[in-house]
């Protein structure tokens, strides 16, 4: 008999479900290492958690594909994509070029899934297409959480303190304290009219330590060399894109938050890291210091506990 005629299968018009197959294997796989990644090697809960219910998503809209008809059309032997490979398809040079595969190898299988569903499962394909799509946010937030690796970034991982300093003690010839994110206050000609208030905050300290890190809370001083980045201390999770299209990589953003529902609502936002402050009416610090705590628990971001009496959302 015929190797052809006898590998075909009996309805060759099904034959996409060979297709569909190998690309639900290829999407789970590779959501599996991208969450293997985020869960043994970083230890991110938020993000391990994320990523485990996409790939749910995923084997649940599968599974409107009958798994004994998937089987049916599999047939690894003959597929000739088993004998051709490249050579780099076999090396991996660092963790990011690890995790850049694997986030290329889901979406591009889930493409695949989305256009080969039209053919009799649209309701899959449009699950499919929201499926490639939470991934492009979750590769966002893996690439900010972990492999964003700027000077700034790094010296931020490793401060355990955040001040918020008046315009007295930026004023001064004190130098910034050492260790601390540092928050300046807002200053802003167009509130005063005053010509004098056009000077920089930057410009009034002569000391910047290394281990320091100064951020601002508008972005009128955005662009000075010495600004880390922008503190916002009230802004919506949509808002996060037009503000990272205007820092840029290099200037880190925070977020003021009150909770650890707030905090989730931001952490696929791509900000840099939190701080929380105390709730109005009331200023209480061990609340404050609790939630903090709690937040800490399922983010590897850096969270910081902003106990300023005078600073509220």
């Amino acid at each position: 008999m015929d190797t052809k005629q006898k590998n075909m299968p009996q309805d060759p018009s099904r034959v996409y479900l060979r297709v569909i197959d190998a690309s639900a294997n290829r999407a789970c796989e590779a959501l599996r290492v991208i969450e293997d990644f985020v869960r043994f090697v970083q230890n991110d809960p938020f993000l391990t958690e994320t990523l485990k219910t996409l790939r749910h998503r995923l084997v649940q809209n599968v599974l409107m594909f009958s798994l004994p008809e998937r089987l049916a059309y599999r047939e690894t032997l003959a597929d000739v994509g088993t004998r051709i490979s490249t050579q780099t398809e076999f090396h991996r040079a660092s963790l990011e070029s690890v995790l850049d595969a694997n986030f290329s190898r889901l979406q591009e299988a889930l493409r695949s899934l989305e256009e080969f569903s039209k053919l009799t499962q649209p309701e899959s394909a449009h699950e499919f297409e929201q499926i490639r799509y939470a991934s492009y946010t979750v590769q966002r937030a893996v690439f900010f959480t972990f492999l964003a690796e700027t000077p700034r970034r790094k010296t931020l991982r490793k401060l355990r303190k955040i001040e918020f300093l008046s315009e007295f003690e930026i004023s001064s010839s004190t130098p910034f304290p050492r260790g601390v994110l540092c928050v300046l206050p807002k200053i802003s000609a167009a509130e005063t009219g005053s010509q004098a208030e056009t000077v920089s905050p930057f410009a009034r300290s002569s000391e910047f330590p290394e281990d320091c890190l100064c951020v601002v809370q508008t972005l009128e001083w955005i662009e000075e060399p010495e600004c880390g980045g922008i503190l916002l201390n009230s802004a919506d999770p949509e808002d996060i894109h037009e503000i990272r299209n205007r820092v840029g990589l290099e200037k880190l953003i925070g977020v003021c938050i009150q909770s650890a529902d707030d905090a989730r609502k931001f952490l696929l936002t791509g900000i840099d890291f939190l701080a929380v402050v105390p709730k109005v009416p009331e200023y209480e610090k061990h609340s404050s210091q609790c939630e903090a705590e709690k937040i800490q628990a399922f983010t590897t971001l850096p969270v910081f506990q902003a106990d300023d009496p005078h600073f509220f959302i």
